[in-house]
Parts: C-alpha cells; sequence; structure tokens
C-alpha cells in the first residue's frame, strides 16, 4: 500500500503532540487486577474512547460488564472494503518491585531513544501507534487509513486474566464475524529482525489447593520426621502435576486442545529459534 505523503508530513509534523498524548495515558496507573485501581482503569477507558472520536471513529462506546469496560468503536465509510479489526488492552501489570525503577513507574521518562513507564511496550506503546495512525489518516486526508473499513476493540483486563472478553465476543459475533483481518498489538517477535505472526498462545488455568497439618508450631528437635511438614506434602503433591517429559498430569487437562500438524512442526522447526538467545 501506497502512504499518502500528507499522511506522512501530518505524522512528522506532529511527532511531539503524539508522544505527549502515550505520557498521558501513561501516567493513568489502570492496574486491573487491583480494586483499589478500578476508577483508574475507567479513567484510562474514558481517555481512549475520546481519543477514538476525536480522530473519526464513530459509535465508540464503553461496553460495561461485571469487570472493566471494553471499548467499541468502528469506521464504514468505504463500502465494499475489508474490515480490519484493531485489538489492544489498556491495563496494565502492577508495578512492583518499585525499588527496582529507575524513575516512577507512572511518570514517564525519556531516557536516549527509549520510554520508560508502565505499560510503554505492554500494551499502551502499542496502541498508540495504531491509534496515531489513523489519526494521521484522519486528520491529514479525512478518509480512514487505507481506505478500508475498521473496528476497534481495547479491553481493560487483559492482565487480569480476559474474564469477560469471551462473553463480549459471543455476544457481538456478528459484528465481528464481519472482519477480514485482526492486527493484534500485544503479541512478540522471534528477534529485532524476525517478526513474527501469533496465532497463538498458552491460556491460564487457576486452582486452590488447601493442606490441612498440625493447628500449632511442633518444635521441630522433638517433632521433626515424627509429624508431616506441610511444605514437604505439598512439594508432592505440585511435583506430581508434571511426567518427566513435562506433560500436565491433570485428567482431561488436553480435552480439546488441538494437535499441532506436521505442517506446523515442520514450520516451527525451521524457524532458527534459539532457545539461549531467547532466555
Amino acid at each position: 500500500m501506497v502512504i499518502d505523503p500528507k499522511v506522512l508530513a501530518y505524522y512528522e509534523q506532529g511527532r511531539e503532540r503524539f508522544l505527549e498524548g502515550l505520557k498521558a495515558l501513561l501516567r493513568i496507573p489502570s492496574i486491573s487486577a487491583l480494586p483499589e485501581h478500578k476508577g483508574d482503569v475507567r479513567r484510562a477507558a474514558d481517555f481512549l474512547a475520546d481519543e477514538l472520536r476525536a480522530m473519526g471513529v464513530e459509535n465508540v462506546r464503553l461496553v460495561e460488564g461485571s469487570g472493566h469496560p471494553i471499548i467499541l468503536g468502528e469506521r464504514n465509510d468505504a463500502p465494499g472494503k475489508p474490515t480490519l479489526a484493531l485489538y489492544g488492552h489498556y491495563d496494565v501489570q502492577p508495578p512492583d518491585p518499585l525499588d527496582e525503577w529507575k524513575s516512577p513507574p507512572f511518570e514517564p521518562a525519556v531516557r536516549g531513544d527509549n520510554l520508560y513507564a508502565r505499560g510503554a511496550v505492554d500494551d499502551k506503546g502499542q496502541v498508540a501507534t495504531f491509534l496515531e495512525a489513523l489519526r494521521a489518516w484522519h486528520d491529514a486526508t479525512g478518509a480512514p487509513a487505507g481506505g478500508v473499513r475498521f473496528t476497534v476493540l481495547l479491553e481493560g483486563e487483559e492482565e487480569s486474566g480476559s474474564v469477560n472478553l469471551e462473553r463480549f465476543v459471543a455476544k457481538h459475533k456478528a459484528l465481528l464475524a464481519d472482519c477480514a483481518v485482526c492486527l493484534i498489538s500485544d503479541t512478540g517477535m522471534l528477534g529485532r529482525d524476525k517478526p513474527a505472526i501469533t496465532y497463538g498462545v498458552r491460556g491460564l488455568a487457576y486452582t486452590e489447593v488447601i493442606l490441612h497439618a498440625a493447628d500449632q508450631d511442633l518444635h521441630s528437635g522433638m517433632w521433626g520426621g515424627r509429624c508431616p511438614n506441610p511444605i514437604s506434602e505439598l512439594t508432592k503433591v505440585l511435583a506430581q502435576l508434571w511426567d518427566a517429559n513435562r506433560h500436565v498430569t491433570i485428567p482431561e487437562f488436553y480435552e480439546g486442545v488441538r494437535e499441532l500438524s506436521p505442517a506446523e512442526r515442520n514450520a516451527w522447526a525451521n524457524l532458527g529459534f534459539n532457545q539461549i538467545d531467547a532466555l
């Protein structure tokens, strides 16, 4: 796709303004996992909804649920063109441990060519890249980016399990099914010169283990070895969750999980992935 020179010129002229907008978003401590930051998460959602409206996105709304809102917006003034879905999240992880930060996590700091703040790379920075691209196209040309239709979906619970996203997708299936391509701004690369298309990741499973032992402290010299040690017993339980090949041993754990195809295994084997470099 050839980018309109007016779009590039607009971007170059507004780089500092774009950076200040990102800093404003990064200053909001939208930590979805901590109840005391519920208001901050909502503030980040309102901030982004206003930004979307300012850049020409239509029908922008906050879809409420049992948790933090999902931001949804569309632009459909390119009839007959494919629809592009843009996904990202505006919540962040807690910034602990605080003593390892060289600058306050919610006070963005530029050092060299880098911008440091909680969320700068996961995922507010990435969200800002495609939102500012939409703004540049809208302000410079009055048309949607690349002449396509698009749907924007930004959630506020990715860092706490995306508990409401599945219900949202099911409820808005017709809208999302119309999207030809989905751009997800929250995945990784194999290396600086190896971009990747991520089409699957591992999920999450939570469980609570309750272990009953003595109801009081016992003298190790008198009772050690005679009474079960809770830590020792717990390590035995945890050690049984995997076999020697790191296969999960929980019954029915892999039910419904699709096996990798031979083509996938072959493609992955030829990626040139280096475990040492990755670690």
